[in-house]
């Protein structure tokens, strides 16, 4: 895959770039892979840029969006946080406007996660509440699952361990 997208890149295949990025990022994503994501992700990034801008198409733009997030992912977990939140806030604005309810979601809960690794507990707090319900609108069991366990740690660090308990039921 590595190879088909550096041979994309160099020959100026935007389209192939950015759907070879797109089919491959969650791979990296979750497997740890940062080093390829920081370094190719801007590629395909830059390739969803320019198609996003000649056709202005839901489809290319949610494309462009869904990658920039990934990225944002990767900075807030090489420890960029200021780059990551600010990319976040912009992406949360656009899959809202989007009525993109999952990249929504997955902005908040990446949000929540800056806030509480910087100590700010209850703003953490007020995003994963705000992302629970996209997460349930969407069925996401697994993801709703994570916020509530991310908010019952809150509670618990808090003092409030009633409310972290029903967090964890």
């Amino acid at each position: 895959i590595i190879s088909s997208l550096e041979w994309a890149y160099s020959t100026g295949e935007n389209l192939l770039v950015a759907l070879l990025c797109l089919c491959v990022h969650v791979f990296w994503r979750d497997r740890a892979r940062a080093s390829e994501i920081l370094h190719y992700l801007p590629w395909g990034m830059a390739a969803a840029e320019v198609i996003s801008e000649a056709t202005n198409r839901r489809e290319d733009r949610l494309r462009l969006a869904t990658l920039a997030l990934t990225y944002a992912q990767v900075l807030r977990d090489v420890g960029k946080l200021d780059e990551a939140e600010q990319r976040l806030l912009h992406l949360r604005d656009i899959f809202h406007r989007e009525s993109n309810q999952q990249g929504e979601g997955e902005a908040f809960a990446a949000l929540g996660q800056i806030s509480r690794l910087r100590g700010r507990l209850e703003e953490a707090g007020e995003y994963y509440e705000q992302s629970l319900p996209l997460l349930r609108l969407l069925r996401d069991q697994r993801g709703e699952g994570e916020i509530l366990t991310y908010l019952g740690q809150i509670a618990k660090d808090s003092g409030q361990l009633e409310k972290a308990q029903r967090y964890y039921e």
